[in-house]
């Protein structure tokens, strides 16, 4: 990756994402005993010559990378050009955003607004700063096999990701998940115990809530299943959200349990664009929810919801929702970013 804070278009590649490959033919150099030209009398160094180019571009300070189910992701920072940090789904010949140098056009370098859409758009009150990824393998990390967990370097947490395709795009759902580390998150990593290491740091300008400069800290299931929402999934009108335990039909079933808006950002040159409807009340396409249907097995909630439209993030909220045994959801908000609706 080579990026900055500032596109410099004279910088080859800079704000891209850059693919090195050898080429075909090493180069052979012979060379004597003592190092002076003449006849090989000692040993031949193998010189191999690289190739660089261009993979995709638009990327500002990515400070995340890692794989998903066979493809790549990486993680951008909040500043000039993009609202909000983000999850990329990279692939070849894609633009991100951000504006690209050389050999990217030269009109772009003043922001170019069709570019690639994320995955998912962070809110920027759960995450300031997305650092490192890691995908839960198994089940010895509790209920979430198969689920993206992404660092936050300022509030010293991780946040958890949902992912879906639809209509071959990537999205899905984010969720508060850990917090209280020592440090500010920058790597994670399983281990072969199953555990989740993280490799923490603070220092200058990159500021964080947690105390310490440094910090390895490891974090494991402790054997209890808490009551969570554990998947969204996109439907025509709506969600169906599946939980971690049975749910209380009662409560879950109540229209006036829920409720939901729905935002999206501007492209700018700004440092921090708000959230329509949201930071500045900027006024948005409504949403409404109109019916909750719990799963016959109380494993899940169909929601339909009026008025969500692409390209937005659709926050939920579920307010009274408890578990069959009276538990309350330990996190009650997520936000979804709807790249694309399914067809009906």
């Amino acid at each position: 990756m080579i990026t900055g804070h500032r596109p410099i278009y004279e910088v080859p590649f800079m704000g891209w994402c850059v693919k090195v490959s050898p080429t075909g033919v090493p180069v052979v150099q012979r060379r004597s005993a003592d190092g002076n030209a003449g006849p090989m009398i000692g040993t031949a160094d193998l010189v191999t010559r690289y190739v660089a180019e261009g993979f995709c571009s638009g990327l500002r300070v990515p400070n995340g990378f890692g794989e998903f189910n066979g493809d790549i992701f990486i993680t951008d920072n909040e500043g000039h050009w993009i609202a909000a940090n983000k999850l990329n789904h990279l692939q070849p010949r894609q633009f991100y955003g951000y504006p690209p140098a050389w050999p990217a056009p030269s009109d772009w370098i003043d922001g170019h607004s069709e570019f690639t859409p994320p995955a998912v758009w962070f809110p920027y009150a759960w995450v300031r700063s997305a650092s490192g990824i890691a995908v839960i393998a198994d089940d010895r990390f509790g209920p979430f096999k198969g689920q993206m967990l992404v660092g936050e370097f300022q509030n010293a947490s991780l946040v958890r990701v949902a992912l879906e395709m639809v209509n071959g795009r990537w999205q899905g759902a984010v969720f508060p998940f850990v917090k209280g580390f020592a440090s500010g998150v920058n790597r994670i990593a399983f281990g072969p115990d199953g555990k989740l290491y993280a490799g923490g740091l603070r220092m200058g300008h990159w500021t964080s809530i947690a105390p310490r400069p440094w910090s390895l800290d490891r974090v494991r299931f402790m054997g209890t299943v808490p009551f969570e929402i554990r998947d969204v999934h996109a439907q025509p009108d709506g969600f169906t959200l599946t939980f971690t335990r049975e749910i209380d039909g009662a409560s879950a079933g109540k229209v006036e349990n829920w409720d939901g808006l729905q935002y999206s950002y501007d492209y700018d040159g700004r440092h921090n664009a708000p959230e329509k409807d949201r930071d500045e009340k900027i006024p948005g396409p409504p949403v409404r929810v109109t019916r909750a249907d719990v799963s016959l097995d109380r494993r899940s909630v169909r929601l339909r919801i009026e008025g969500c439209e692409p390209r937005h993030v659709v926050m939920v909220q579920a307010a009274g929702v408890t578990s069959a045994d009276g538990i309350e959801l330990r996190n009650d908000t997520f936000h979804y970013t709807l790249n694309e609706i399914p067809a009906r």
